[in-house]
């Protein structure tokens, strides 16, 4: 497909049509792809979606999402006007948000297929040589069925274990958008990842599948983290030249979802829908009722919550811990009177402190860790800790640049040692100073870990976007996922403000000997 030809003729029947679009009581009606123009739209970063609306309107406003679940969640709060999904995504989805109505662009219908890295040819050929023989078959027109029609119980295929002897297969995956790529029960199903099951079979491999963001399947393919890449790609001739594909598989068009009373032939369902909503307080528990039980009992998906949870709380500790002992010695660095080690800490600490946190974290995964074997959990650990340590280090050195000299200086000249003049005079002094910054520094880090999706962590954050695509409700996974963040920042922040008190008994201590010593 051509999007320069799509872009001319989608501007031209704009402008043709510019007196005739439909709009009444100052609302501008959304019926077709004329209308969009001069429109606030959201598409997936990266997508089909994404470079349609890039050429086609370039009058628009783009607003661009990691996950295709936040794209009905922008056009129902109002955020943007319009946005875009593959038909068959949305043949899902639409059940889900009354809220929504939609129209298909049948010009844009593209390729779809497999991303591989360019030195993967061989596996590209032996992937074509199964869809050559596989996609015209009976069989893959039930599984397509299956999948389409009943996503939450079509079964995968289970290989025996004793079978998948010839080696592994990792796939990357964004799953979120059903039937195509979606975790049910906590495990990676759908379309896309049964037919890398099934080629794997007849080779005689296992598949190990990693849940990425869509942004970061492309990086893990050319970085050797993932052998294949499947989430609706689009084959374009601007992808291949990064990546190389395998042949279509399917074909997809782009559909469009807007609000019901942007549509003119819709005012008659939205206005039953407003009609209705139950609005009393019974009304309302039963709704939560009815959304606690889908996005949380369903499916055992409070296993994901949990599970997302562990991985939060583990890699902010560990974090925090290994940053500490970061901090500490490059705190001892650049107060060192060597005049290097003190320049090489003040670099690193200006550095750190400069570089976005996301950007860090990928370019760790994909570039430094790239080519090795280490999970996704170590390294968020460890660009964190990294991070973290740069601020923790200013937090230290301010504090003790706080505390005078004198003292110490005194304390040495009365005979004590230095180890027991940093223990005995200036630690008691250290520790409610710096307690109180360093308890929201490590806050901060607890809601900064909300990135490591971006990676295939799966944390909380994480949870919340797979659960948001199984049960297509917007808001419910979003309050829950920030109920939990409070939940676990209320329980450390306790145990941060436990040990300021605990200090307090020292500092009182510290200012009897003093007061003796006077």
């Amino acid at each position: 497909m051509k999007f320069e030809t799509l872009s001319l003729l989608s501007l031209a029947l704009g402008l043709s049509l510019s007196s005739c679009r439909h709009e009444q009581n100052g609302i501008r009606y959304l019926n077709g792809p004329e209308d969009l123009h001069g429109q606030v739209l959201c598409a997936q970063v990266g997508s089909v979606s994404d470079l349609y609306f890039t050429e086609a309107y370039k009058d628009s406003e783009i607003k661009y999402v990691d996950y295709a679940t936040d794209i009905p969640l922008m056009v129902m709060s109002g955020k943007a006007d319009a946005g875009a999904t593959s038909s068959l995504v949305w043949m899902t989805q639409q059940n889900s948000y009354p809220e929504l109505s939609h129209f298909s662009i049948e010009s844009t219908r593209t390729d779809v297929g497999f991303a591989l890295d360019k030195r993967n040819a061989e596996l590209a050929a032996q992937i074509n040589d199964f869809f050559d023989r596989f996609l015209d078959t009976e069989e893959f027109n039930e599984m397509m069925d299956g999948w389409c029609q009943d996503p939450d119980r079509h079964p995968m295929p289970q290989p025996d274990p004793e079978d998948c002897y010839a080696g592994v297969i990792t796939v990357a995956v964004s799953p979120d958008q059903p039937p195509h790529d979606m975790i049910r029960n906590g495990d990676i199903v759908g379309i896309e990842p049964e037919l890398m099951v099934r080629f794997a079979m007849e080779k005689h491999m296992r598949v190990e599948f990693m849940a990425l963001s869509f942004p970061g399947i492309i990086p893990a393919l050319v970085s050797g983290k993932a052998d294949v890449g499947c989430s609706l790609f689009s084959i374009t001739e601007e992808r291949k030249k990064t990546v190389m594909f395998t042949n279509p598989w399917t074909q997809e068009t782009i559909d469009i979802m807007v609000r019901r009373e942007r549509m003119s032939h819709d005012d008659d369902s939205a206005a039953e829908l407003n009609a209705g909503e139950d609005g009393t307080l019974s009304g309302l528990l039963e709704r939560v009722s009815v959304s606690f039980k889908r996005n949380v009992l369903e499916e055992k998906r409070y296993e994901m919550l949990l599970k997302g949870t562990l991985s939060t709380i583990i890699i902010s500790l560990l974090s925090a811990f290994l940053g500490t002992l970061l901090g500490v010695l490059l705190s001892c660095g650049s107060m060192s009177g060597h005049k290097p080690l003190a320049r090489i800490s003040g670099l690193y600490i200006s550095f750190m402190r400069c570089m976005p946190q996301v950007v860090l974290l990928m370019v760790m995964f994909y570039v430094v860790f790239g080519k090795t074997d280490m999970n996704a959990i170590s390294v968020s650990v460890v660009s964190f800790s990294l991070c973290f340590g740069a601020y923790v280090s200013v937090i230290f050195t301010s504090t003790l640049k706080s505390i005078d000299k004198g003292q110490s200086e005194a304390a040495l000249s009365m005979g004590f040692t230095p180890m027991k003049t940093f223990f005995q005079f200036v630690l008691p002094q250290f520790m409610p100073r710096a307690l109180p910054v360093y308890r929201n520094e490590f806050i901060s880090l607890v809601k900064a870990t909300s990135i490591v999706g971006y990676i295939g962590t799966f944390d909380l954050t994480r949870a919340g976007d797979v659960i948001r695509s199984r049960t297509f409700e917007a808001f419910f996974p979003l309050i829950l996922v920030t109920a939990v963040y409070f939940l676990i920042i209320w329980l450390l922040t306790l145990l941060l403000s436990y040990a300021e008190l605990k200090s307090q008994p020292v500092v009182h201590k510290f200012s009897n000997r003093k007061r003796h010593h006077d």
